[in-house]
């Protein structure tokens, strides 16, 4: 996916695919540490509220 994100390589997707395909791609790609970011916050809740349910607080 790195030559995807070159200049060249992004001209060269979006004559193949088009332009809303390759905007798909490219926020999936970027978002994806986001969602992963989000995802650990989640986990972080969900056992946080797990222990409290165990200790009657």
């Amino acid at each position: 996916m790195v030559g995807f994100l070159d200049i060249a390589g992004l001209i060269g997707s979006v004559k193949t695919v088009g332009f809303p395909i390759v905007m798909a791609v490219y926020l999936l790609v970027r978002m994806e540490k986001r969602i992963e970011g989000l995802e650990a916050s989640l986990e972080k809740v969900i056992d946080q509220t797990k222990s409290r349910d165990k200790h009657g607080e």
